[in-house]
């Protein structure tokens, strides 16, 4: 067993990616937004807020900020194909609905970085 790593199986990794997932999707963006009225002098004050929903930030050359969230719509599609396989009263994780949970994971995490790359400049 490798020190500090806690290993899961698929049935746990899936519940917690799902709920993962759902809080952000479904989770407020407040804390986002007072991040932008903070001033330089009101940085201790980042400790205590939440920016999970959070997904980038850049500030300009001129001081603006810039502060992208996190896909809302994209999380509730994965979530919607993560739970597409249940059919017949199975239980999430089992079945086809594995599966395609694994393949909405592979398709979001794609297009994050190809929204990435885009967002870098190349």
């Amino acid at each position: 067993m490798v020190e500090g790593v806690i290993f899961l199986n698929d049935k746990k990794l899936r519940q917690l990616a799902l709920k993962k997932i759902y809080e952000l999707a479904f989770g407020q963006s407040r804390d986002a937004i007072k991040l932008l009225y903070l001033s330089d002098e009101d940085i201790e004050a980042l400790e205590g807020l939440d920016l999970r929903q959070v997904a980038s930030m850049h500030r300009a050359a001129n001081g603006g900020i810039e502060v992208k969230l996190v896909d809302k719509p994209r999380l509730i599609q994965m979530l919607l194909e993560a739970t597409a396989g249940e059919q017949g009263g199975k239980n999430a994780g089992e079945g086809d609905g594995g599966r395609s949970f694994i393949e909405a994971l592979n398709r979001a995490a794609e297009s994050l970085r190809a929204d990435d790359g885009e967002g870098n400049g190349g």
